[in-house]
């Protein structure tokens, strides 16, 4: 069985054809190709199309697709002669054929009926076999199959491309006019469009959000990496978080900023800026402040650089330290009570005035007096204080140092985050999710590439150093979006194999990249050898007519990729996909793109077709085979662009202030020269707002054409609209906060009653039943966990470690590695309960038995690490867990000597069921969750009360099969004080509730008693029985 069977390179191909097998099945989509630089090799699938046999499912037969029947029942509408496709397939193939067979998958389970629909217009529009290198037939459409995204009753959501014209006059814009601009890396022009195309990205989002959206339901995708980072810049600045991104902005994180400054300081102690940095930051519980880095500095002046400053103090003793920093901080006492007449500015000038200074400080009078006392006293403190924290950053270092020389990258790492507690320092950060993510990927960037490059600390710096300066540029780094609530930005590329409810493309209108090679010498396995002519006496090279033909198709076959590339980024759209793109004008109009669609328009070739140069393009050239009028709106036109720029910029009064009217528009645009002394005069001054205009007068109205929505947007307009949506949004917040309401599961209604949202809700109502607000039954839930239960009727102690692992409504569902975002309380085994109860459900659904009790007791320590280690490479535990499992192996070790876990093993031994960490759901009548009164109200209003049923969602641990009856073990973490009687009774007072609903589950499964139940409490070492 081969998947991805389009990216298959030569090599692949020729190994997968040496393994004898009777059968292979190869299932991938020509369409998807999109890793030629890989060698992939699109050829290879695109022959075995060409030559195998179709299958008809409606003639239950195989032949040619022109025979391919075009009945499909159950196809909407729209989608009527389309081929029927896999809901029928062959029972099974023919037995012998001198190819193969193929059999259709087009229907497409994660999009609408109306993104398929627009995707199958566009594509069969331009997709050939010339263009594309496969032809978008009716073999290749899509047909809708999730039954659950009918648009049936609501608005069909079409695809909306966005565009925003630039005027060319944007260079003289002063960024403070927009502030959240200022906060933008911007180094060339590109970034400037591209900061500003990224402004509707942010309109888009805050809207998706009042409408009920979550953050992590969007995802912004792009063809390269620097789009991303211009776009994570701004929805960073106005405060959309983000996740995810291009490598150099991925480390130009605060934490790997900081790993990288460390990892360099390690590999050469040497070095100014990556000490005073480390120095300077609060991982290692020591942080330097400036105060304390300048005192260091000034009290050696004759050094050179700022390590042999550290080196030497480091050297000293504690006595000859004080009396080298004490007179600089009685110097600056004396100063700033006026009695030394010398200049602040002249301390750092010269060395030999620096020492002047420190030895006329020595030989000073000091005042007789006891406030001068108490403060040498405090002034000796302080310096023993920096000393001592000298030494113990040293030490830190030097260790750190000696164990680089044999650590390997990861472990030197792993080992960093231990000392620091650096996983236990982010989680106290805002983001911290983020932020763990970023540094587990860091240490599992630097474990590949020690495995594939050879590794070495000083190999790995020059790799970041290239990276972060983009001398080097990886395919295949590509930043995973960390889980929690934001937003996913990645490269298309990346985005394979994933699906989002809102997509948005970025950067539509970014030029396509395909380059002819400049090499003397060209290989390609389809065309062969192909060279330059080099001409050595004239020092020249000439294109023969062989090669020139052979760079012509090596550039087809990129551009085509391109467009394929296209394919998968619209294909991740589930719900919603928004198309972006930006133009910035010329100063006179260009007309090169309306005649680029009049060449296709005469005559569809591909030389024709490749003058479109970037997806933009060729959205806009589709539409406008539909519908002319969209070239109205795209590229745009240079004079209104420079008008609208002036107008936002103008001080008028407001009766004035208008915007330039735009029903003569043809004689406007005919003038091909824009008044550039104009453009002088009324530049803007910096202390100005914006003036921005109504929006109910835009310059360009947006047109529906087919499944599509196209929209122009001049610069004023997208501010303006932004401005509103922001304010709606502040509101929105303010407001939820007040009020308390602000859940991520809510959905958030826009005041609008037209909307969307609205109408969903509206429709949603209808379905539920009319309760009045006394009805007993509005205090029960559709939905409960056994916690939840536990804690109402139990009066459990919430405060329990246990009891807030996880938030309230998810105590008892799947755990998970991440920590809660909560201030850390103090453990015994130096980690906060919550994260130790949380640790020790994950790990004890994966530790194995067997190994340690059928070895000597002797070996289970190495036994229990080597497994650790497994975990971890399988991706089970985070490499960070290292500390905790060995802090957790004393009180595991209690667990593997106990009756117990000796039952346990003897049933895994002979074939028994042991489940570990099973979910279940139970519907029970709601009169069980109801006091007596609440029963007796019931029975007055409802006679049927008791067909009403609660969901009921817990997690066992752990339950085992026993002479065909059922033994339930759950863990617990708890600190409980007492005897032996005492924490029997505080258990059954705890849990006794949880285990009831429990075991309630497993005789509903299972249909047989559960005999035995019993609570493992780690930190005592046993089991109760309950």
């Amino acid at each position: 069985y081969l998947d991805e069977y389009q990216d298959t390179n030569p090599i692949q191909e020729t190994l997968i054809s040496r393994i004898e097998c009777p059968r292979v099945f190869m299932v991938g989509d020509l369409k998807q190709s999109i890793y030629r630089f890989r060698f992939a090799d699109p050829g290879l699938f695109r022959n075995k199309l060409s030559n195998f046999l179709l299958y008809d499912p409606e003639a239950d037969s195989f032949g040619s697709d022109d025979n391919l029947s075009e009945k499909n029942q159950d196809l909407p509408e729209t989608h009527k002669g389309l081929p029927a496709s896999d809901y029928h397939l062959p029972e099974q193939l023919p037995g012998s054929s001198p190819d193969g067979y193929t059999v259709l998958l087009n229907r497409n389970f994660r999009s609408s009926e109306t993104i398929l629909l627009a995707i199958n217009n566009l594509f069969s529009w331009f997709m050939r076999s010339d263009i594309a290198e496969i032809e978008y037939d009716k073999t290749q459409m899509l047909i809708p199959g999730r039954a659950d995204l009918s648009e049936a009753e609501s608005a069909e959501h079409r695809i909306l491309l966005e565009h925003l014209v630039i005027p060319h006059e944007i260079d003289d814009l002063d960024l403070s006019l927009i502030p959240e601009l200022t906060r933008i890396k911007i180094e060339s022009a590109t970034d400037l469009e591209l900061a500003f195309e990224a402004l509707q990205a942010v309109k888009i989002i805050k809207r998706e959000l009042l409408n009920g959206c979550q953050l992590s339901d969007i995802a912004i995708l792009s063809r390269k990496h620097d789009i991303s980072s211009i776009y994570k810049q701004v929805l960073a600045a106005y405060g959309i978080p983000v996740s995810g991104g291009e490598q150099a902005a991925y480390l130009e994180t605060q934490e790997l900023r900081f790993l990288t400054q460390l990892i360099s300081l390690l590999d050469n102690f040497q070095q100014d800026i990556p000490l005073a940095s480390v120095m300077r930051s609060q991982v290692f519980g020591i942080p330097f402040d400036e105060n304390e880095l300048l005192i260091l500095r000034l009290s050696q002046p004759e050094a050179k650089y700022f390590y042999e400053v550290v080196q030497n103090a480091n050297d000293l003793s504690q006595t000859d330290f004080i009396a080298r920093i004490k007179p600089i901080l009685m110097f600056d006492q004396k100063t700033e009570s006026g009695q030394s007449s010398q200049s602040d500015n002249s301390i750092c000038n010269e060395k030999s005035d620096q020492q002047e200074k420190i030895s006329d400080i020595t030989e000073a009078n000091q005042p007789d007096n006891s406030s001068w006392i108490a403060e040498s006293k405090q002034q000796t403190q302080f310096v023993i204080d920096l000393y001592n924290k000298l030494h113990d950053f040293m030490r830190i270092i030097s260790d750190l140092r000696n164990q680089s020389k044999w650590l390997s990258l990861a472990e030197l790492l792993d080992n960093i985050f231990r000392i620091a507690d650096y996983p236990d320092y982010l989680m106290r950060l805002p983001f911290s999710e983020q932020r763990l993510s970023d540094i587990e990927r860091f240490q599992q960037w630097a474990n590949q590439f020690e495995q594939e490059q050879g590794g070495g600390l000083r190999n790995f710096i020059v790799y970041i150093k290239q990276i972060t300066e983009q001398k080097l540029k990886l395919e295949n780094f590509d930043i995973p979006p960390a889980p929690g609530n934001s937003v996913a930005t990645m490269t298309i590329h990346a985005s394979k194999g994933l699906e989002f409810p809102v997509v948005i493309l970025a950067g539509a209108n970014n030029q396509l990249s395909a380059r002819r090679s400049t090499d003397i010498i060209s290989f390609d396995p389809a065309f062969g050898l192909s060279s330059y002519i080099v001409d050595f006496e004239q020092q020249a090279t000439y294109s023969s007519p062989a090669n020139a033909w052979h760079q012509e198709q090596i550039f087809s076959m990129e551009l085509a990729e391109e467009y394929r590339l296209l394919y998968v980024a619209m294909t991740r759209a589930e719900e919603k996909l928004y198309i972006l793109s930006s133009a910035k004008m010329k100063s006179t109009e260009n007309e090169y793109y309306a005649k680029a669609l009049e060449l296709i328009k005469q005559n569809f070739t591909r030389s024709n077709f490749q003058n479109l140069k970037s997806y933009a393009e060729i959205i806009v050239g589709y539409l406008n085979s539909q519908d002319t009028r969209v070239l109205e709106g795209f590229p745009g036109y240079s004079i209104l662009a420079t008008y609208d720029f002036l107008d936002m910029l103008r001080e008028l009064p407001e009766a004035e202030n208008s915007n330039r009217p735009i029903e003569n528009k043809e004689q406007v645009v005919n003038n091909q020269t824009t008044n550039n002394e104009q453009v002088i005069t009324e530049k803007q001054n910096p202390s100005r707002k914006l003036k921005l205009p109504d929006l109910n007068q835009k310059r360009y109205q947006p047109l529906t054409i087919g499944k599509y929505d196209f929209s122009t947007n001049y610069l004023s307009e997208i501010l303006a609209e932004l401005k509103q949506v922001n304010r709606e949004y502040a509101d929105f917040l303010i407001q939820a906060e007040a009020t308390g309401q602000m859940r991520q599961s809510e959905i958030i209604l826009s005041a609008d009653t037209d909307s969307e949202a609205t109408k969903i809700i509206g429709r949603l109502k209808k379905l539920l039943p009319d309760l009045s607000e006394d009805d007993p039954l509005n205090l029960i839930p559709a939905k409960l966990t056994v916690s939840e239960i536990s804690a109402k009727e139990q009066n459990q102690n919430l405060d329990s470690p246990e009891q807030i692992i996880l938030p309230s409504g998810m105590a008892d569902m799947g755990y998970t590695l991440r920590k809660p975002e909560i201030e850390p309380i103090a453990d015994k085994i130096s980690y906060s309960g919550r994260e130790f109860g949380t640790f020790i459900h994950s790990l004890m659904q994966f530790i194995k038995l067997e190994n340690f009790l059928e070895k000597p007791d002797s070996q289970w320590e190495d036994i229990f690490r080597e497994q650790i280690e497994q975990m971890i490479r399988k991706q089970q535990l985070f490499a960070k867990n290292k500390t905790q499992a060995a802090a957790a192996y004393p009180l595991l070790e209690k667990f593997f000597r106990s009756e117990i876990a000796h039952r346990i093993y003897q049933v895994e031994k002979k074939g028994g069921p042991v489940y570990r960490e099973i979910p279940f759901t139970l519907a029970i009548p709601v009169s069980k969750l109801l006091d007596q009164n609440q029963i007796k109200q019931l029975e007055l209003t409802k006679s049927n009360y008791n067909q009403d049923q609660t969901l009921i969602q817990g997690m066992i641990d752990l339950w085992f099969m026993e002479d065909d009856q059922a033994i339930l073990l759950d863990y617990k973490s708890d600190y409980i004080s007492g005897d032996e009687l005492q924490i029997q009774t505080e258990l059954e007072k705890r849990y006794a509730v949880q285990l009831k609903y429990y075991t309630l589950a497993i005789e509903k499964i299972i249909e047989r008693p559960v005999k035995e139940r019993y609570i493992w409490l780690f930190r005592q070492g046993r089991a109760y029985s309950l």
